[in-house]
């Protein structure tokens, strides 16, 4: 992409901001005595604000409460009448959660529609004694109540204190979702053993659209951009499209800023072992509801270590010099502006973004490892060949204006994925060596749409419906092949009604519909006889047209059984249309060590999904329990032939292939208050996938896993507004043999982190430090969902992580 391009994407960003309206809400007079207190005059704006009050076990008014919205993202106290308000809320669901010392927690999942919203909550007494900082927590790990399925809200705080190269990699410390890695900088998420293009990753309401589909192709994204998000585990597929038939994980947008202010953030981060740097810088300038913000994001990692000297591929003993891994190296580059304004007829924003990698690939990921490009390779923080370089170049704009009887979102957004494997010149058999190191390149244009009306029917049911389409076309390049130029459009309908069957039960039901089609153009290659001579043309992938269209479809139902308890239950049907490179790849897939073929004849992926929930919640103890059961009868899969390839050194062909399939499990999380300092808490987790017809397991299922966590945050008598947090955690996994044909069982291993936060008041913000120590003994092992298991490489050992958090802000 040319700079020139980009410098008018920023300009024409700006135009919009300075141009959007500024229209000032109405305002109402909030004087109405309730409960057993009286209330103070309060100014509410009519729209976009939440308010009411907190009342003790007497009807009282409680002073002094504390007061989250959105796990943690927005905080206030309550005044001397027991009031609380915020404004600025956009359209949507919200978490609202309430605590004061001496009083058991209150939480309520709330549908806020366009107007101004009043509620009250009633605090009970109880000897369990709940601060700031468990509340925040448990508003991470407990799902959203009154959801047939289980979701998870997440804010910035989870992210920070649970570190990782990648946001994937601070993720996967929830139970059922696991992080697939190559190296320390490249990975992309797994829901319940279920990866690639079954689990979609949206961002400001804009599915991400890159080359997800292989093992090597990670998540374009800025980790420290994302200030809150959820995880629906299950078929999410009504709302973020056919894919979703796994989950789906949804960055929310960046809350807009409220009055005239200027904030800045600085985020500082530091690995010891691979000596990652990194650095993240935010701004924000808001003022008559419009906004300015930018963030600008670096970090630059070297190659990482193991707790080995050698590794064995083949019997072959490969010599692992002072630890390192060669070419594990690489540097990540981003930066988002955005703009927008809100007023009395909504919130409208535009943003941009660029994210670019340049990571190196592991000498023997592209071929078979090589003992002497090892013995003689040196520690560097520059990625040698093989290596991949990823831009991503985002431009999305989200307005939700307020309409008669609810409100419209409309999201449009133009991607650019531009990817490129990179690697010495060589030929697959005769022919003349190509005179660059391109290897492999991907260039994939999409653009997105979509509109969705939320009706407000009446004071219990509410209507989602809407439409997306899609636009998207992909040219290659490079000396190798592995799919061919094709492009695929297609549109989505879909509705959803949730209703309030009773005061202590739920209901909601959807439907969806979607065509699509791919036009695959054919592929014909040079066969050599010699350096000079061309015998003839091979066709590697035929041309192909084709169209789907299908239906999705699931219900739901959520029961307050109780104060303590919630049932939750889920039942559906949802597909999935193959993608291009199942359809037509014919190529050496380098990354996967295997030539991948596609096949034309491959039908929908069809999946039949159950799930159930069970939510506890005491005064001091939190359950959650999810079973789930999900029935394939056309499972799309990679098969292992038999048969070898045409290709010199390729191996066995591995053909795109549909099955019968199950998969089940379930995770279990338990959080047990032993003081009121002091948390214990078990996450669990369980999958078991099968191929029906051949009796075989499913690859690339993560095995069980326990992890127990133990926090504990002393008061601070001189200083009660800071919040000390320290932690320790191990995670227990088993070992994996149920594994598919020709993929390598790895062992049992149990891991030790502990850690260290800070939350120091500094003028209207709070100073955040953070020490960890992951894999504390330095432990060896293997990752089963990890890229460089198949080399028999172990995991990144002993590491030492310190951030450091520094906001500022002004306001008027």
């Amino acid at each position: 992409m040319s700079n020139r391009f980009c410098l008018s994407v920023c300009f024409f960003t700006v135009l919009i901001f300075l141009t959007l309206p500024s229209l000032q809400g109405k305002a109402e007079v909030w004087n109405e005595p309730r409960g057993s207190g009286e209330l103070e005059e309060l100014t509410v704006p009519d729209r976009g604000a939440l308010y009411g009050v907190v009342f003790d076990e007497k009807g009282l008014p409680l002073p002094g409460a504390n007061v989250y919205l959105d796990t943690g993202r927005h905080g206030v106290q309550t005044d001397a009448g027991g009031r609380f308000i915020f404004s600025g809320i956009d359209p949507g669901e919200h978490e609202l959660v309430v605590s004061y010392l001496g009083y058991g927690k209150a939480s309520r999942s709330l549908i806020l529609g366009p107007q101004s919203r009043y509620v009250e909550i009633h605090m009970e007494a109880t000897d369990l004694m709940l601060d700031e900082v468990v509340v925040s927590e448990a508003g991470n790990l407990l799902p959203v109540r009154g959801r047939s399925l289980e979701t998870r809200l997440v804010d910035r705080r989870f992210i920070e204190e649970n570190p990782g190269t990648t946001l994937m990699q601070s993720l996967a410390a929830l139970p059922g979702i696991n992080s697939m890695d190559i190296g320390s900088g490249i990975s992309k998420p797994v829901i319940r053993g279920m990866s690639h293009n079954r689990v979609v990753f949206a961002e400001n309401g804009i599915k991400q659209e890159g080359h997800q589909w292989g093992s090597d192709h990670g998540l374009e994204v800025d980790q420290y951009s994302v200030e809150r998000l959820e995880i629906i585990k299950g078929p999410a597929a009504l709302i973020y499209g056919s894919d979703a038939i796994g989950g789906a994980i949804n960055i929310r947008p960046p809350s807009v800023p409220s009055g005239n202010s200027f904030r800045t953030e600085t985020l500082l981060t530091g690995r010891s072992n691979n000596s990652l740097a990194a650095l993240s810088q935010m701004a924000e300038y808001s003022r008559e509801g419009r906004f300015l913000r930018l963030r600008f994001s670096a970090q630059d990692y070297a190659d990482y270590t193991v707790p080995a000297d050698s590794f064995t591929y083949n019997n072959w003993i490969i010599p692992v010099k002072n630890g390192i891994l060669a070419n594990t190296s690489g540097r990540d580059v981003s930066m988002t502006l955005s703009a927008g304004a809100r007023g009395n007829w909504g919130v409208t924003s535009v943003t941009a973004s660029s994210f670019r990698q340049d990571a190196g690939f592991f000498p023997g990921s592209h071929g078979l490892p090589d003992a002497s490009a090892l013995e003689n390779y040196t520690y560097s923080r520059t990625p040698s060949y093989p290596k991949q370089k990823i831009g991503h170049f985002k431009l999305i704009s989200n307005t939700s204006l307020f309409m008669p009887g609810g409100w419209l979102d409309i999201d449009i957004g133009y991607q650019l994925n531009h990817r490129r494997e990179l690697n010495k010149p060589h030929v697959h058999g005769a022919g003349p060596l190509p005179d660059h190191d391109l290897e492999l390149e991907l260039v994939l244009h999409t653009v997105s749409s979509g509109i969705r009306y939320n009706f407000n029917l009446d004071g219990d049911k509410r209507l989602l419906a809407g439409f997306d389409g899609r636009w998207q076309e992909n040219t290659k390049g490079g000396y190798g092949f592995l799919l061919p130029d094709y492009h695929e459009h297609g549109l989505g309908a879909f509705s959803v009604l949730n209703w309030q069957g009773r005061d202590d039960m739920s209901f909601e039901a959807g439907i969806r519909a979607d065509w699509s089609v791919v036009d695959i153009s054919a592929h014909y290659e040079e066969v050599w006889t010699d350096s000079n001579t061309i015998s003839h043309y091979r066709e590697r992938s035929p041309e192909f047209d084709t169209s789907f269209f299908n239906f999705t479809a699931n219900a739901g139902v959520s029961w307050d059984a109780g104060d303590d308890l919630e049932l939750r239950m889920n039942i559906g049907s949802s597909y999935r249309t193959p993608n291009a490179i199942e359809l037509s790849a014919n190529g050496i897939h380098h990354g996967s060590f295997r030539h991948e073929m596609g096949d034309t004849t491959l039908n929908t992926e069809r999946a039949y999904q159950l799930d159930l929930g069970m939510v506890v919640e005491k005064e001091r103890l939190r359950l959650v329990i999810s079973p789930f059961l999900s029935y394939f009868s056309n499972y799309l899969f990679l098969r292992p032939s038999g048969n070898f390839s045409f290709l010199p050194g390729a191996g066995q062909i591995y053909i795109f292939s549909q099955t019968r399939a199950i998969h089940l499990g379930g995770e279990v999380y338990a959080a047990y208050s032993l003081t009121n300092e002091l948390e214990l808490s078990v996450t669990g987790e369980f999958i078991w996938a099968e191929d029906l017809r051949e009796n075989f397991p499913l690859p690339f299922i993560p095995p069980p896993a326990v992890k127990s966590d133990l926090s504990y945050s002393p008061p601070l008598l001189p200083w009660p507004e800071a919040d000390l947090r320290f932690s320790l955690s191990v995670r227990s996994v088993a070992g994996q043999s149920r594994v598919a044909r020709n993929e390598p069982e790895t062992a049992a291993y149990t891991l030790f982190n502990a850690g260290f936060t800070a939350s120091l008041p500094a003028g209207r913000s709070n100073i955040r430090l953070g020490l960890f120590v992951q894999n504390l003994f330095d432990k060896r092992y293997k990752n089963h969902l990890s890229f460089y298991r198949r080399l028999e490489l172990p995991e990144p050992g002993r590491n030492v992580v310190v951030t450091l958090g520094i906001p500022v802000e002004i306001r008027e």
